[in-house]
């Protein structure tokens, strides 16, 4: 593999790490915004689309709009309706991938292993392996059981975009008894469809997005489904036909009309975090009221209605939205079990009922582990080393939480951007997000070559007080609520030790903003440079590279709230002094 800084051009080197959303987005940006052509992209499996390449469970869909959760350089007028299957999200970042033509800045089958910035040199040295990816081999992203075909090589960019995402590493229970189950096991992450389910006794563990998206695929082949809810969620209505003809035909002739709903589900986007931005404020219960109302006109049998009803503030987990879920308790061969599971036996699982305290086995041929991921990762997918020589983890340690400014760099770690850092998450599109962190890049990039810049990082001062005003911002929002989420972080959570999130004395959400997404975006846009430790070339400029040509495909097309959308929130603006 060449290396990024062995190139006669002098402009900053860039590497790219994941070839999911953010990969993809700051490729296209490289190339056709700032005509830099020498960058490279890294990706360890064979193809593109990260999650939701990877991700292959029946009935995965994605639950944010896909005219927002859509690049807004590239709107699309195929999507078959608001929110759909996985199929059309990866064949959208293929045909994005080939439009702009960044194919071949990607190497497959590369997986990074550590990154180490170089004080002397004022570089990142990454460390990296290859994988044997050719078909029939296992090429999950997050699959330890990769054959590897070279290791321990070595690299050098002088700006690291890690954009390898939120989720890295699926959680699987460590109940008892595993090791006995004579059935199957599947994960949803790595789902095995040459198991068959036809009328099979079959458990699915868990209750999140992914388990009421899977269950209503499969309860028609299945002799019994069983589905284990170790917390209620909230549950929303979803309206999700298919678009007419006509609405279809309508936005391939006329782009503006794709336009027109991208900004109509952004408005009820920052609408949605105004309404529950403050736990227990009447809009926040009035919309707790009508996710109670809906569960209740489905869900026939009275009894059920407590077991399905949260205690915690709506917001505080991922809210969902019902694709034909909470209909399945009307069925006789579906059931749900509301106590802890206690372990696995060789013939299904021991839980211990909520009501009478006794333990009650049941048996299985099948049991699905739709249990999610480990807290975030914040981009620490692998050891990164930053000025000081410590690792980021123990960094994060040092100081008590994870820790970063903006949501995209943390001091110490020089031009290193990550997608999604602590409190970097926003109540939106996780693309409409990435965007801004390839506009945060592109723009560093561009201050490097015009003001001779080496390096730079936030300084610890602007990191401080960045984490004081997210962490007070937080206290009176859902996120700060009584919950188990992925929003929130464990130390357990490390690369390949993805522990579950638990709730312990002072914890608190470090995932998401406490704030509008609007509010985050502009802290962005308007960040100061003197918020940062900048460090200067001794031997040399950076060179701008010219303007793309005119003939470019790029055309950015960023979109704003509309004038009508409240654009600041009481729990950011509160903390401006801080």
């Amino acid at each position: 593999m060449t290396s990024t800084t062995e190139s006669t051009t002098s402009h900053p080197k860039v590497l790219i790490i994941g070839g999911g959303a953010g990969g993809i987005a700051a490729a296209v940006n490289l190339k056709h915004r700032m005509n830099i052509h020498d960058f490279v992209m890294l990706e360890k499996t064979d193809a593109l689309g990260g999650t939701w390449r990877n991700q292959v469970y029946p009935g995965c869909a994605c639950d944010i709009p896909a005219p927002f959760y859509s690049f807004s350089f590239e709107l699309y007028p195929h999507w078959s309706r608001d929110y759909p299957p996985q199929q059309e999200l990866c064949t959208y970042m293929d045909f994005v991938a080939d439009k702009y033509d960044i194919r071949k800045h990607i190497q497959f089958g590369v997986e990074v292993q550590e990154l180490r910035w170089l004080n002397d040199d004022q570089v990142w040295e990454y460390t990296y392996r290859k994988l044997d990816i050719t078909p029939g081999k296992k090429k999950l992203q997050w699959d330890p059981k990769q054959s590897v075909i070279a290791e321990g090589l070595k690299g050098r960019a002088n700006v690291v975009l890690n954009f390898s995402g939120p989720f890295n590493w699926p959680y699987t229970p460590d109940y008892p008894g595993q090791e006995r189950f004579s059935g199957k096991f599947i994960h949803t992450a790595y789902f095995d469809h040459s198991i068959d389910l036809t009328d099979k006794k079959v458990a699915i563990v868990g209750s999140g997005p992914t388990a009421i998206q899977i269950a209503p695929e499969i309860v028609h082949k299945t002799k019994h489904l069983t589905m284990y809810q170790r917390t209620p969620n909230w549950i929303a209505q979803l309206d999700n036909d298919p678009y007419p003809r006509e609405l279809r035909e309508k936005f391939v002739r006329d782009p503006s009309a794709v336009k027109a709903r991208r900004q109509m589900l952004m408005d009820q986007t920052e609408k949605m975090w105004g309404a529950i931005g403050i736990a227990g404020s009447r809009s926040a219960l009035r919309f707790q009221q009508r996710c109670i109302d809906y569960m209740q006109s489905v869900v026939k049998n009275k009894d059920l209605w407590p077991h399905l009803t949260p205690d915690y503030p709506i917001g505080c987990k991922r809210i969902m939205w019902d694709c034909n879920f909470l209909a399945l308790n009307n069925r006789s061969d579906f059931d749900m079990v509301f106590g802890p599971i206690q372990r696995v036996t060789e013939r299904g699982m021991v839980h211990k009922d909520k009501v009478t305290g006794e333990e009650v086995e049941r048996e299985y041929d099948v049991i699905i582990w739709a249990t999610g991921w480990g807290s975030f990762s914040f981009g620490r997918t692998f050891p990164t080393y930053g000025a000081t020589g410590q690792e980021l983890y123990e960094y994060w340690k040092m100081k008590g939480t994870p820790i970063g400014f903006m949501g995209a760099m943390v001091s110490n770690y020089p031009n290193l951007m990550v997608a999604a850092g602590p409190y970097g998450n926003v109540w939106t599109s996780f693309i409409e997000l990435i965007e801004e962190r390839v506009d945060f890049a592109c723009r560093w990039i561009q201050l490097m070559c015009t003001n001779n810049i080496q390096s730079f990082a936030p300084s610890e001062e602007a990191e401080a007080r960045w984490e004081r005003r997210c962490r007070e911002g937080v206290k009176p929002t859902p996120y700060a609520g009584k919950c188990v989420s992925y929003y929130k972080f464990s130390w357990d959570s490390g690369f390949g030790a993805s522990g579950k999130q638990e709730e312990q004395n002072g914890f608190l959400n470090v995932g998401f903003f406490p704030g509008l997404p609007i509010e985050l975006r502009m802290a962005v846009e308007e960040f100061k440079v003197e918020d940062f430790v900048l460090s200067y070339r001794k031997n040399g400029l950076f060179e701008l590279p010219p303007p793309p040509p005119a003939a470019s495909p790029l055309r950015l097309n960023r979109m704003y709230p509309s004038a009508n959308i409240k654009r600041t929130s009481v729990t950011w603006q509160a903390t401006s002094h801080l």
